[in-house]
C-alpha cells in the first residue's frame, strides 16, 4: 500500500495468478495457426483496453471508493511512521546518547534492542526512503561509542558487524 499512489486502489497480486499468466503469456506460439495467432492477438488487444479503461475513476463503484479512502488513510499513517516518525527516533537517540557518555550508556540496555531492529528491518517500504538504513546505522554507532569497554574509534565498526551478524536472510 505505501508505494502505490495515492488515490489509486491496490490489489494484491497472489503467487498463482502471477504464475498463471506468465504460463498464458505466449506459451505455444509456434505451434498455433495464423487464424489461432490473430485470435490470441485480438484478446490481448481487449485485455489491453479493458484495463486501461478510458474512465478509470468512472468504472469504480462505490465499495472501490470506500476501499480506496481506506488504503489512502492506511498511506498517510505508514508515510508518516516511515518518513517522519521513524527519523525523529533516531535523531533523538544520537541526540541524547551525543549529550553525555554516561546517560548514553545508562540508555544503553532499554534503547539498543529498538535501534537494532530498526537497522535490520528487511521491509520494501524501508527500501522506498533513500538513506534510512544508513541513519538506523549511525544512531547505532552512536550506541555503540557510549559503551565504556569500546573505544569510540571501534564504535563503527562494532555497530556494522552487530547489524551483519543480525540481519536476517530472506528465504
Amino acid at each position: 500500500i505505501y508505494r502505490t499512489p495515492v488515490g489509486s486502489l491496490f490489489k494484491e497480486e497472489k503467487s498463482s495468478d502471477a504464475n498463471s499468466e506468465k504460463f498464458s503469456k505466449d506459451s505455444g506460439k509456434g505451434r498455433r495457426t495464423e487464424d489461432e495467432e490473430w485470435e490470441f492477438q485480438m484478446k490481448k488487444e481487449l485485455e489491453k483496453k479493458k484495463a486501461s479503461g478510458t474512465g478509470g475513476a468512472a468504472a469504480l463503484s462505490a465499495e472501490d471508493k470506500k476501499i480506496i479512502a481506506d488504503q489512502d488513510e492506511k498511506r498517510s499513517k505508514l508515510s508518516a511512521v516511515i518518513e517522519i516518525g521513524y527519523h525523529r527516533a533516531l535523531v533523538t537517540v544520537e541526540s541524547l546518547v551525543g549529550s553525555d557518555i554516561e546517560i548514553g550508556n545508562s540508555c544503553l540496555p532499554f534503547l539498543s534492542p529498538g535501534i537494532l531492529q530498526l537497522s535490520v528491518v528487511d521491509c520494501p517500504a524501508m527500501a522506498e526512503v533513500p538513506g534510512m538504513r544508513e541513519k538506523a546505522l549511525r544512531a547505532l554507532t552512536s550506541l555503540a561509542a557510549c559503551v565504556y569497554e569500546i573505544q569510540e574509534e571501534y564504535a563503527p565498526m562494532m555497530a556494522l558487524a552487530l547489524a551483519i551478524s543480525c540481519r536476517k536472510v530472506a528465504s
